[in-house]
């Protein structure tokens, strides 16, 4: 089974350190908000894709200390460039593991 779960996203990163989405720019609830700090952040960005991994510092009754993976892609109507949320992220990031050329396998 092959399940795909793309929906678009508004994101807002805050000083404060908070990683907040919502289904849309118009709404004032998020669907998760995220206090990056409490995170070691796992940034990978290759060509208009950035992968943010979420592995929590500590676990705790409301999370089982597995990651959480947020995929990013800009769209023609986004006003942050991929690349502005990179630089924006990487002061809590660490960068992703790359993945072994075919040949070193």
């Amino acid at each position: 089974v092959i399940k795909f779960n793309w929906h678009k996203h508004f994101f807002v990163l805050t000083a404060a350190g908070f990683l907040h989405y919502f289904p849309s720019q118009s709404e004032c609830i998020p669907d998760a908000s995220f206090y990056l700090p409490g995170f070691r952040v796992e940034l990978g960005v290759e060509k208009e894709i950035m992968t943010i991994l979420l592995h929590p510092k500590s676990k705790s009754w409301f999370s089982s200390g597995a990651p959480t993976k947020l995929v990013v892609q800009t769209d023609s109507t986004s006003q942050t460039p991929l690349a502005e949320w990179e630089r924006a992220l990487s002061g809590f990031a660490v960068p992703l593991p790359s993945e072994p050329a075919p040949e070193e396998q």
